[in-house]
């Protein structure tokens, strides 16, 4: 796996492993970063210092590759993928926890947000004060769709639930979706999604969103490369301010990288989804969020002043 490095960030395996970057001055979190196999490991460590990350989520299926991500100027964060049909236990290294209906359709077997199976891992994460990290989207067939992640956080309210894409992905899911769509069939769909997730994140206490990247192949659903940004302004804009505020305080920065670079993304996926962010709300705080998330998992860990 590899994506595209910007032009004159080419750095060699030694350069992106070493320790000589500036830190940021102040948290700067990721919750949504992709690690698939050891090869994408340098290009990621090369992203979280351009970046300037303090703070990043890996999603893995095992320990191994966290101590070669640690150590280049941002604390780790490793959250296990899991799969109710094949998840024996929830590893104790984990600080948190993926599910991805979709992805495990490549490997065969699908699963829906609705599957019985799905409660006693969303049980132990609250035990354990773990939150959950759920790809959502509003494609058909229905497997995790906003609402259908917003009836787990309600039946399980000691749980933090995380929901990526805020049930409007538009990911590449064509061999499992109702797909491709005209650009007009998906205007529609995504601003009725849209809508419908911002209510659920002002009523349920416990789910929250990441930045609501409406995909990361919009080219095939829209011409228009801020399609995204304007539908959640418009959006934003017929809140109240009380329920606009809530909306703020539920959102955080997750890039899905590297396949935001992979899909036709910049290479600044970090700053760029941060850019769209304050101005599709008016207002975003990165270290505010950052400390928000932090503090859903185990410790209720605080983010550093500065670095």
């Amino acid at each position: 796996m590899s994506c595209q490095k910007p032009e004159g960030s080419q750095i060699t395996e030694e350069e992106a492993l070493s320790d000589r970057q500036p830190r940021a001055p102040g948290p700067r979190l990721d919750t949504h970063i992709h690690v698939k196999d050891e090869q994408i490991i340098p290009e990621i460590i090369d992203y979280i210092r351009r970046e300037r990350l303090t703070h990043f989520v890996p999603l893995l299926d095992h320990e191994e590759f966290i101590e070669r991500l640690s150590g280049h100027g941002a604390e780790v964060l490793p959250f296990q993928w899991l799969h109710p049909f094949h998840t024996d236990r929830l590893a104790g290294w984990a600080l948190g926890y993926k599910l991805h209906p979709r992805e495990p359709f490549l490997r065969g077997e699908p699963f829906s947000l609705d599957e019985p199976r799905l409660h006693a891992i969303c049980q132990e994460a609250g035990e354990r004060g773990r939150p959950v990290l759920i790809h959502t989207d509003a494609d058909r067939p229905l497997r995790c769709t906003m609402p259908m992640a917003a009836a787990l956080a309600r039946r399980h309210r000691d749980t933090s639930f995380v929901a990526c894409h805020a049930g409007t992905c538009a990911g590449p899911y064509f061999h499992d979706c109702s797909g491709p769509y005209t650009r007009e069939q998906w205007s529609g769909l995504a601003r009725r999604a849209i809508e419908a997730s911002l209510a659920l994140l002002i009523q349920q206490e416990n789910l929250y969103a990441d930045c609501l990247l409406l995909g990361i192949d919009e080219g095939e659903r829209t011409d228009d490369p801020d399609f995204g940004m304007q539908l959640l302004q418009e959006s934003v804009g017929e809140l109240t301010d009380s329920d606009r505020r809530t909306v703020v305080d539920k959102l955080f920065i997750g890039t899905d990288f590297p396949y935001c670079v992979m899909h036709g993304g910049p290479p600044d996926s970090y700053s760029d989804q941060l850019r769209r962010m304050q101005v599709a709300l008016g207002e975003f705080d990165e270290k505010r969020a950052a400390q928000r998330f932090l503090e859903l998992g185990p410790g209720r860990r605080r983010a550093p002043e500065g670095r």
